[in-house]
């Protein structure tokens, strides 16, 4: 974005930003210096990084082992 402000600078041209996005873009590039361990982050974490992948994981063999069953073919072993 610096890059293409400052192009757009040189070329006399004048940006309006907006300053909750730029708010945004500057929180979300530090995000390491704010970000503290709470429950409630854990928690989130726990989910989106090891409740949903997991049940995704076992609807998608749950599927494959019912159209394995459909075809008659013996199931097949994953992990």
């Amino acid at each position: 974005h610096n890059t293409m402000r400052s192009s757009l600078v040189r070329l006399g041209l004048k940006a309006k930003t907006n300053p909750w996005v730029e708010l945004w873009g500057f929180e979300r590039e530090n995000i390491e210096k704010s970000f503290t361990f709470t429950p409630k982050a854990l928690a989130t974490i726990g989910l989106f990084g090891g409740v949903v992948p997991a049940l995704i994981y076992k609807g998608a063999v749950a599927e494959f082992h019912w159209h394995d069953d459909a075809k008659g073919a013996e199931r097949r072993d994953f992990l």
